[in-house]
């Protein structure tokens, strides 16, 4: 891989939300957040942000809870299957694995909306 591949790479790795979203790929993210999740923007309410915040890990594939049923992973959420699917892949193989296997298969951009499911194993196919 490239140096600069391997910088960005890098440089998006640290941008995995808590919930498992690439904040620095979303296109919503793209548009109108300027320090992503992590950097103090995203919703200052967001059930996942709060509990990794308080429990002090990186996110919630180090939770010995995850997955739960709260927030983000409640059943009839959206994004459920993404970041179930997400955070269990960066529990299995590591953020920057992750990180390449979205990129790879999604895009440098995503609209995370048009892969919103409720079956993480959807989104875990998309990002194979």
């Amino acid at each position: 891989m490239k140096e600069k591949e391997i910088m960005k790479q890098s440089k998006l790795s640290n941008t995995v939300a808590y919930c498992g979203l690439i904040c620095g790929i979303c296109k919503y993210g793209q548009e109108n957040c300027k320090l992503k999740c992590k950097g103090g923007d995203g919703d200052p309410n967001c059930f996942q942000k709060k509990c990794c915040q308080k429990k002090g890990i990186n996110g919630c594939w180090e939770c010995d809870d995850f997955p739960c049923d709260k927030g983000h992973f409640a059943h009839g959420k959206g994004f459920r299957g993404i970041n179930i699917a997400s955070c269990q892949c960066i529990k299995d193989e590591g953020a920057d694995n992750f990180v390449k296997r979205v990129v790879k298969n999604l895009g440098d951009i995503v609209s995370y909306g048009e892969h919103s499911c409720q079956d993480p194993e959807d989104f875990y196919k998309k990002i194979k």
